[in-house]
């Protein structure tokens, strides 16, 4: 069975690039390099990441001159051309980019239950097993969180609240201080309907610090 990809959403998002360099922040804002399945995709957008970054052109010319050559031997500039034409419209840039990062979590799928199955064969205690499995599960289920842009007006008003909260109540922090000063300055307090859990591996000091 082969590799989850799509060659023509990466295509796509690379083109919608070139064609509109205004969409390079917003598609960026959820794709890495590691999201693209070909390694000459992947280095075309580190190339676009790169001359971006310097606030230069990013088209397939300047991106192609910068690269000069592709992992695969082929000619940056002539590929990066291609693959604009290819690309039917910067209009559907959005659904390219979420089809190229679904393929890209498959993939990391598939490699964490590869990783399981050697996990499970180790010859560590099953709670470090456990333990190993979830972190690698949970750094997945990171990689999955997708951004969201918000206007300022949309959070300004419960920012306000905030400071307003703090100011009244004389303190530094606007919640249930916890005792512990160090944990107070991170959360800022504990606040009603929220829900902290304390995560560790085993005999990390979880239940000593919930007790005290």
């Amino acid at each position: 069975m082969r590799d989850p990809y799509s060659v023509e959403a990466e295509h796509g998002v690379l083109g919608a690039m070139f064609l509109r360099p205004e969409l390079i922040d917003i598609l960026s804002a959820d794709l890495t390099v590691d999201d693209f399945y070909y390694d000459d995709n992947a280095a075309l957008y580190r190339g676009i990441m790169a001359l971006h970054g310097e606030s230069k052109p990013a088209d397939a010319v300047t991106v192609g001159l910068y690269l000069s050559t592709l992992p695969s031997g082929d000619n940056a500039v002539a590929y990066a051309a291609e693959v604009t034409r290819n690309t039917p419209s910067a209009a559907n840039a959005a659904s390219y980019a979420a089809t190229v990062r679904e393929r890209s979590l498959d993939r990391a799928m598939i490699e964490l239950s590869n990783r399981i199955n050697e996990i499970a064969h180790s010859d560590q205690p099953t709670v470090d097993k456990v333990a190993a499995v979830q972190a690698e599960a949970q750094a997945i289920d990171g990689q999955s969180a997708t951004s969201e842009v918000l206007k300022a007006s949309d959070i300004l008003d419960d920012y306000i609240e905030v400071l307003q909260s703090r100011a009244d109540r004389g303190e530094g922090i606007d919640g249930l201080s916890t005792g512990i000063e160090d944990l107070d300055e991170k959360l800022q307090g504990l606040k009603p309907e929220q829900l902290i859990i304390i995560a560790g591996r085993p005999a990390m000091g979880k239940t000593t610090l919930a007790m005290n």
